[in-house]
């Protein structure tokens, strides 16, 4: 079901370690953008938080979409701990709200 236009915007954050076309088109790489694509779609805000595979931070505006590519770092949780450094920048511009611990949910 589509939002209505009268019903308030929310602003969504998606964090995924793929987003295409940069990392490929893998399945949560395509899952990710296409629901990116399907939320700012309906009006929200959506801010994209993914790896940069070219060592180099990157930001890319479309209408309600905005895609943060963070670099990659050494190790298997080089990207969360990325996250984790980058989301007290990400609160303060109100992209995070708040952020939990997700590398214990693995």
């Amino acid at each position: 079901m589509y939002r209505k236009r009268s019903e308030v915007a929310l602003r969504i954050c998606l964090v995924s370690e793929e987003f295409p076309p940069e990392t490929g088109w893998g399945g949560i790489g395509t899952h990710t953008y296409n629901l990116a694509l399907a939320l700012a779609g309906t009006g929200h805000s959506v801010d994209v938080v993914t790896k940069s595979v070219d060592g180099k931070r990157h930001l890319t505006e479309m209408e309600n979409l905005r895609v943060h590519r963070i670099p990659e770092s050494a190790g298997d949780s080089g990207f969360l701990k990325k996250i984790e450094q980058a989301a007290p920048k990400l609160q303060k511009n109100r992209i995070f709200s708040g952020f939990a611990d997700i590398r214990s949910e693995a």
